[in-house]
């Protein structure tokens, strides 16, 4: 609704549910379950009934437009570790990279990579966005390890980097260092 909305509602929407097992949306996980895409509702409807009826195997392919980002839509960079933290890593490592909205207070485009390797490349932009918003100007980047496939539970020997400030769209050859551990 409109309170996890970063702009104005108003109309009709389609409706997409589907459960999440493995922190990403956006890649199904066995036991994930998703529901049809409806037709359009009017914001406002109440008493609305929906089924989780199949297994979560990939998006309704009307949704599968080609996701791409370009250096002007998106944040990339090198990510480097702290080396204090250099053993704190492990092969099996997981990246997760964050853009947050801090007005919102939640995270606006996720991006995960399997077997993090540091000085590994990342990008991160509107190909990765939540709820299919339009990012545009600053934000937030974090950016952690995951061992447990829970990037919002942290456990020992995780660790993570946040930006000092705000961070444009559009930057290019950032260099960001993990360099504290992880403690949620």
């Amino acid at each position: 609704g409109q309170d996890d909305a970063g702009q104005p509602l108003s109309g009709s929407y389609r409706l997409l549910v589907l459960t999440d097992k493995n922190g990403n949306p956006n890649r199904p996980s066995a036991g994930e379950v998703i529901g049809p895409l409806s037709q359009p509702i009017l914001l406002g409807t109440e008493g609305v009934e929906y089924s989780l009826d199949r297994p979560f195997r990939s998006f309704p392919t009307e949704l599968l437009v080609a996701k791409t980002d370009t250096p002007e839509t998106s944040i990339s960079g090198t990510v480097v570790v702290s080396a204090k933290l250099q053993e704190q890593l492990d092969s099996t490592d997981r990246l997760v990279i964050m853009l947050f909205d801090l007005k919102l207070g939640r995270p606006v485009a996720i991006k995960i990579s399997d077997n993090f390797v540091p000085q590994q490349k990342f990008s991160i932009g509107q190909a990765n966005a939540m709820g299919g918003q339009t990012l545009k100007g600053e934000y937030s980047l974090r950016i952690l390890t995951d061992k447990n496939n829970q990037p919002f539970q942290s456990v020992p020997g995780e660790i993570i980097g946040r930006s000092q400030g705000l961070i444009s769209m559009g930057t290019g050859d950032l260099e960001f260092e993990l360099d504290q551990p992880y403690i949620r």
